[in-house]
């Protein structure tokens, strides 16, 4: 009768004859010896047919016990599915995103990106671990180390870009490249302003509130970027409160209830700050970083007097991983011009 006997090594099946159960064969599929036992998966066969059987190596290395039979291997052989233990090995990866969670459960920490990057990380390498397992030409042995090698470089990697700070991100855009520049165009307000901007305007209002301004918000999603910077650019003119129209008020006092406005709005955190004029206004620079910590905001503020009351002009550029130094960001507060009279 002829028995399925399964290597050690590579755990593929092969056919003996009854007498060879019990003995030292040669693998005919990776070369290795094992001890010949009936795979109880298998029933024997009542009656062998007739098959061309292999020769044993006739060269044994000293360390090995010699080979006393040969594995009868054709082209009938039955192919058995992939071992059990790598289909759960390949499955390990799955549990990445699951990672993120007890880490920022044990750590309180936010990460930087969405729960989307540990999800593809999962995927991707999951998918390369199915693919080990299915591969022909591997023993066992090499897919399992294969497995656990891509599994351990799956958390750390996802230990990596949980952990990963905003400026570390901001380091690889950088060395990657910089955002492309913007179409611009030129945007005017009747009798008021006019600057350059990118995309579509829609209007909005409160961009500092309690000041009645009458603004627009323009985005750059429309443009076919490859660097994943959305962008939004805010331009606003109008009056401050009452108890901030007037000479009486210092541009300190003026300023001030301007950020503490600003802040209120966007519940962001002001990492920077300075003076700056614009066809000799007055005006202050804030730099914010929102609460999701990634996203940055750039304002820009200037107060405007003329014919007794103040108008306050307000410009923003707002973005994930916004290089605050970028040359596009300054060409746009730059290109502010007022066409109203300021006497």
């Amino acid at each position: 009768m002829i028995h399925a006997v399964r290597c050690t090594n590579c755990q593929n099946l092969s056919r003996v004859a009854s007498e060879v159960i019990g003995r030292v064969v040669a693998c005919p599929h990776c070369r290795e010896s094992f001890t010949a036992v009936a795979d109880p998966t298998f029933a024997p066969a009542i009656q062998a047919r007739p098959r061309v059987a292999r020769r044993v190596p006739s060269a044994v290395p000293p360390s090995r016990a010699p080979v006393v039979g040969r594995v009868v291997h054709d082209s009938y052989e039955v192919l058995p599915g992939p071992p059990p233990v790598l289909l759960g090995m390949a499955l390990l990866p799955i549990g990445i995103p699951l990672f993120w969670l007890a880490a920022r459960v044990i750590t309180g920490q936010a990460p930087v990106f969405s729960y989307a990057a540990p999800v593809a990380i999962a995927i991707g390498l999951s998918t390369l671990s199915f693919g080990i397992v299915f591969a022909h030409g591997m023993s066992f042995g090499t897919k399992l180390k294969a497995i656990l090698a891509l599994a351990l470089l799956g958390y750390m990697l996802g230990g990596f870009v949980f952990f990963m700070k905003k400026e570390w991100a901001e380091v690889v855009r950088k060395n990657l490249g910089g955002p492309p520049k913007p179409q611009w165009r030129e945007f005017k307000e009747e009798n008021t302003y006019s600057v350059f901007v990118p995309g579509e305007k829609t209007a909005v209002e409160e961009q500092i509130p309690g000041w009645t301004l009458k603004g627009y918000r323009f985005s750059n999603l429309d443009q076919n970027r490859n660097d994943g910077l959305d962008l939004a650019y805010e331009i606003a003119t109008g009056k401050p409160p009452a108890e901030l129209n007037g000479k009486d008020v210092t541009d300190e006092d003026w300023f001030r209830a301007a950020r503490k406005a600003i802040v209120e709005k966007c519940d962001g955190q002001v990492i920077a700050e300075k003076l700056i004029t614009h066809q000799g206004l007055s005006g202050r620079e804030f730099t914010l970083t929102l609460p999701d910590g990634a996203t940055n905001k750039v304002v820009r503020v200037f107060r405007f007097h003329v014919k007794g009351s103040d108008r306050a002009y307000y410009l923003a550029v707002e973005g994930v991983f916004l290089p605050v130094e970028a040359k596009f960001v300054s060409e746009f507060f730059n290109s502010l011009k007022i066409i109203e009279p300021t006497k």
